[in-house]
């Protein structure tokens, strides 16, 4: 059953544009490149009319422009303020592990103690393990307390795929094989 959606109101009223009904919507909203129904059998109400694509990637491109110690300065600044609550990993459809690492008490793995280090550890660990298969719904970043830029992150991970690996996005074509979900030998190896 698809539902098309024309967006969530930001009940704090903070945004960048309106709704044709003058709400204001929440971010994510519009940033949005699919508000109808992609794959349905049945659609339920009428299809939002798309104007223009948003660009996804400002944000991406504004923190390609920072140096390396910038951007570790930046992350470290947005991690600090982590207390590591997990709403981000609890809401995400991608994060569907039977038992989180974060889980686990394995000595080396992941401390418990809330600080910076602790949080990248957290947060690049997550980021890395839904890359390919984000379906960009926001809710991580929509949810967190402590207003932390998880989609930006998200986002650099999905342009870098795109990159090396050609346009692909998640939950978009039933046939499509996630691009870090099998292995080709004429994959890109830069890195190495």
């Amino acid at each position: 059953i698809g539902i098309p959606c024309s967006g969530m109101k930001n009940p704090a009223g903070v945004v960048e544009k309106t709704d044709a009904a003058s709400l204001p919507l929440e971010i994510k909203c519009t940033e949005c490149v699919n508000p109808n129904p992609v794959i349905y059998d049945e659609l339920i109400g009428e299809l939002v009319t798309v104007t223009d694509k948003p660009e996804r990637f400002n944000s991406v491109e504004e923190l390609e422009q920072m140096s390396p110690d910038e951007k570790y300065e930046y992350w470290a600044k947005q991690y600090e303020k982590c207390i590591r609550c997990y709403a981000c990993r609890n809401t995400c459809p991608a994060c569907n592990c039977k038992e989180c690492y974060v889980d686990q008490y394995r000595v080396g793995w992941q401390n418990k103690a809330v600080d910076v280090a602790e949080n990248q550890m957290f947060h690049i660990t997550r980021a890395i393990h839904v890359a390919g298969r984000c379906i960009e719904c926001g809710e991580c970043e929509r949810l967190c307390p402590m207003n932390i830029p998880i989609m930006k992150m998200n986002r650099k991970l999905i342009k870098d795929i795109n990159e090396l690996f050609g346009d692909y996005a998640a939950g978009v074509d039933l046939e499509a094989k996630p691009p870090l979900g099998q292995f080709n030998t004429n994959d890109p190896e830069e890195f190495m």
